[in-house]
């Protein structure tokens, strides 16, 4: 029986350029030891790993009910990425962020950038932008119409952002693969009840917490 050769590492740079762009490496998307975001949401934080977002990665978020799940999803934890001069950075949201109801969350006027990007061009653009830039606060992205290698570039360059970088997406791009380490389905239930179904605890029941938001400090 002739004896088994020892595997060669892959090497994708051997592959063109157009097939490179769309493979990942396993070690592309496992990046232990990570500072994580708590959600604000005790149950919600037990549920994911490191025990709440992760920065260095990008987070996708499923959802029918835009952009409502998105302020209910995020506002708990926004107050603690604009201290210390942080911002919270939109690209496209699908309307006018309301600046009295963030000030109650604890998100100052002046700490939020709006980008009014029309085109999936456009919004591409300004995300990958914003997250190679590594800035402190969080980026949060609209982005419908993507495709999963340009999601991929995103994961590259989230790899060194500092901030967690969240890309909201409806509900049907669950039939699409995603290179985002983490996607997580959200939908609102009655009065503020809210429930998440994330690819990292896939094998357990939806998590549903109360969102009531909590006074500004």
């Amino acid at each position: 029986m002739p004896a088994a050769r020892a595997s060669q590492p892959f090497d994708n740079q051997s592959l063109p350029i157009s097939v490179r762009e769309s493979v990942w490496l396993g070690d592309d998307l496992v990046h232990e030891g990570h500072p994580t975001i708590s959600t604000g949401f005790d149950l919600l934080d037990a549920s994911l790993p490191g025990g709440g977002w992760p920065t260095r990665a990008l987070t996708e978020v499923l959802t029918a009910q835009a952009p409502l799940c998105e302020w209910r999803l995020l506002g708990r934890c926004l107050p603690s990425l604009v201290q210390n001069g942080g911002q919270i950075l939109l690209v496209a949201p699908p309307q006018q962020p309301h600046a009295g109801g963030l000030a109650q969350l604890g998100v100052p006027a002046d700490q939020i950038v709006w980008i009014q990007a029309k085109t999936p061009a456009e919004r591409l653009w300004v995300t990958e932008q914003l997250v190679k830039s590594n800035p402190r606060g969080a980026v949060l992205s609209w982005l419908p119409q993507v495709r999963a290698d340009q999601i991929r570039r995103l994961q590259v360059h989230a790899q060194s952002c500092q901030s967690p970088v969240f890309l909201f997406r409806p509900l049907n791009a669950q039939r699409e693969a995603s290179p985002a380490p983490l996607r997580t389905l959200v939908s609102l239930g009655t009065g503020w009840n809210m429930c998440a179904s994330s690819s990292a605890v896939a094998r357990h029941a939806p998590v549903c917490w109360n969102c009531r938001p909590s006074p500004a400090a």
